[in-house]
């Protein structure tokens, strides 16, 4: 269920603090919205009520003239996006190197067989011993999928 704008609003400076600074612009970064494309078209909704695509009839150039200068001032969402794999290696090894290291170095690791893995080895022990590799991970991924599509 989607939440009030307002609460939206609530997350961004106010005009005044906003101005007051100097901006000229504000917004957010977040890679959510991409496996969702109505989200542009709630967006314009909400912002923009009584927007009625279809109001011009037949004359579909008159209805792009007036829907670019209606949009030219509501909020844009601009999509910047990396190469895939290099951003599944990223998120990889933020989402779980990173975190699993940390646990594996404290001492705090255990196997799937409930055994204490030693603390304080090197990063070359712990992805040889007990990480999977990027390609194991993806590979495990694209099994899950396969099984979730059957």
């Amino acid at each position: 269920r989607s939440k009030p704008l307002q609460w939206y609003y609530s997350h961004f400076p106010t005009i005044e603090s906003f101005l007051g600074r100097g901006a000229l612009m504000t917004g957010e970064a977040s890679p959510g919205y991409m496996p969702y494309p109505d989200v542009v078209e709630s967006v314009v909704k909400r912002l923009s009520p009584d927007w009625k695509p279809g109001s011009f009839g037949d004359d579909e150039d008159a209805g792009v003239k007036a829907w670019k200068e209606h949009v030219r001032f509501l909020p844009k969402i601009i999509a910047i996006v990396r190469d895939p794999i290099t951003r599944a290696v990223s998120s990889y090894k933020y989402n779980y190197i990173e975190p699993a290291m940390k646990r594996l170095k404290s001492g705090r690791g255990i196997t799937a067989a409930g055994e204490q893995i030693p603390g304080k080895k090197s990063d070359k022990y712990y992805l040889r011993h007990h990480l999977f590799s990027f390609e194991e991970l993806a590979f495990a991924e694209l099994a899950m999928l396969k099984e979730c599509l059957k």
